[in-house]
């Protein structure tokens, strides 16, 4: 339970490991100062129990006797393997049901918390009464232990209730409770069965119904009654967007990367939407996992927005024609049946890093998409953008020349990679001026009216200025400053420049996007 309510607060990674650490420590501490040893009692009683020696058994012989040819070492096995599975499921598999289900992390720390609860408060009856009718006690609690685990299943994906996934844990854990009692009981019993007690109590006749929940509750339903609603969509998972697919000329869909487990028990009235960079890695990519993870235990819903497939699909138009496709994406991320289930619609945050702080910038600097009602929250909307590019030229100039001995750039962003963006395939120096391309004049923004931007307050952030270009500096810092100024120095606007000079172009955004959160928050409570 302490576990839960850490990962809840700070995230998953890496302080709940911290407790962990704590009672290995404690637990060593305890056995080297507080346990007395027990040998000199084990001693004392080997002489009263000594048997004839007899020929050593092999190592076959022993797994075939435990395993198949004695009743007693035969069910102890058998028990003891069921109990460990049962440990197994409780504490590693149910958790990932529990996080499929949508519940959030205080919630599974709680119910991974009861299942030890209740296995030891059981133990005050089970314990004693393991002692008598050990076989039929011992089926029956692994019976219970087999049907209650699809049944939890089948409640949490169906229901979704934390009620539910109390009462069938519980159910659950005292199955395992009697199997663990019992297991212990015949390991200690180990008379020649003509010396144990006949346990002469009656055989449960009672069938057992094992289907799931949701078939039980069918037949519980009348006739005509109408089908249960629809569930709404999983709190963390994929969208992908056919819409996409022929936009900006590129066969390829939008993909959104949802996490909401904060959000399960009501909708989140703060939502981040998060751009991918050009490397579209919002499904392999670890930094965007860390940071919607990050927004998740913030109380946040959080999105990351894939607009194309591949790397190759997003170099091949310039910013400003894959605006529609832009527009799909956030129209889904903001009112589709996810945003809807777990998003209040008051407050937006809109986020990127590379790529992703770049087109969604120049739409909102050279269209009116970002006036519909899709781009905004309710109550308050603000944008948040990592080392976009807005001067086309300058950026080419920095890629041009940033390589050692002044060659182009090549990783993990080539220059030929820009001047392909506006000239076509197999563009170069020689053949695509870019001062004198209209598209990449459309495409530079820095001396563009405030007033073209709907989303009125902005942060934005200069990666890498002091590391090495191409490795580390990929973006010139001085248009995102020059732009982000002109906004302030307007009536209308504010924004926000903040340089992380020492910060490479690949991290900054994974290792700072928590200044974003703090600096929106701040807008939040502004007058």
């Amino acid at each position: 339970m302490a576990t839960g309510v850490v990962a809840a607060e700070f995230g998953p990674r890496p302080k709940p490991f911290y407790l962990g650490v704590g009672y290995v420590v404690l637990g060593t501490l305890l056995s080297v100062c507080a346990v007395r040893e027990t040998r000199q009692h084990v001693m004392r009683e080997v002489p009263l129990n000594a048997q004839p020696a007899g020929e050593p058994l092999s190592q076959r012989a022993v797994f075939t006797r435990t395993s198949l040819t004695d009743p007693d070492l035969s069910a102890v096995c058998q028990a003891g393997l069921v109990n460990n599975l049962n440990d197994g499921m409780a504490w590693g598999l149910f958790p990932l049901v529990f996080a499929a289900a949508g519940l959030s992390l205080a919630h599974i720390g709680a119910l991974a918390a009861i299942y030890p609860a209740v296995w030891g408060l059981a133990q005050f009856g089970t314990g004693a009464s393991s002692q008598c009718g050990c076989e039929r006690r011992c089926s029956g609690s692994m019976v219970a232990s087999a049907k209650e685990a699809p049944n939890m299943a089948a409640c949490l994906t169906s229901l979704r209730s934390v009620a539910v996934a109390l009462g069938a844990v519980a159910s659950f854990t005292a199955g395992c409770d009697d199997a663990q009692d019992d297991t212990e009981a015949r390991m200690v019993d180990a008379r020649p069965a003509d010396a144990r007690p006949v346990d002469a109590r009656p055989a449960d006749a009672r069938p057992v119904d094992a289907r799931p929940v949701d078939a039980r509750m069918a037949d519980a339903r009348p006739a005509d009654a109408a089908p249960p609603p629809a569930p709404p969509p999983p709190p963390s998972g994929l969208i992908e967007i056919e819409a996409c697919r022929g936009e900006t000329g590129v066969n390829e869909r939008c993909t959104l990367v949802t996490n909401a487990t904060a959000c399960v028990s009501g909708p989140c009235d703060r939502l981040v939407v998060v751009f991918s960079g050009g490397e579209m890695g919002c499904v392999s990519g670890a930094g965007y996992s860390s940071v919607l993870e990050g927004y998740a235990s913030r109380g946040y819903a959080a999105v990351c927005i894939n607009y194309f497939e591949t790397p190759e699909g997003s170099g091949t138009a310039p910013y400003l024609d894959e605006a529609e496709r832009l527009d799909l994406a956030v129209r889904e991320a903001t009112t589709g049946p996810w945003a809807r289930a777990y998003w209040s619609g008051r407050d937006l945050l809109l986020e990127g890093i590379s790529h992703g702080a770049t087109a969604p910038v120049i739409l909102m600097a050279r269209t009116r998409l970002d006036e519909q009602a899709h781009w905004r929250g309710s109550h308050f909307t603000a944008g948040c953008f990592f080392d976009g590019s807005y001067d086309q030229v300058a950026t080419a100039e920095l890629l041009r020349t940033g390589a050692r001995g002044g060659s182009p750039c090549m990783a993990p962003v080539s220059y030929n990679r820009g001047l392909e963006r506006y000239c076509g395939p197999g563009a170069t120096e020689a053949t695509c001026d870019l001062s004198a391309n209209e598209q990449a004049q459309l495409d530079t923004v820095t001396e563009v009216l405030p007033a073209t931007f709907a989303v009125n307050d902005l942060m934005m952030v200069e990666c890498g200025s002091a590391r090495p270009a191409c490795s580390g500096d990929i973006i010139p810092g001085a248009p995102i400053e020059r732009l982000c100024t002109r906004l302030e120095a307007s009536q209308t606007h504010t924004c926000r420049f903040v340089a992380l000079p020492n910060d490479g172009h690949l991290t900054c955004h994974s290792n700072e996007f928590d200044q974003c959160r703090r600096w929106f928050e701040a807008r939040l409570q502004a007058p």
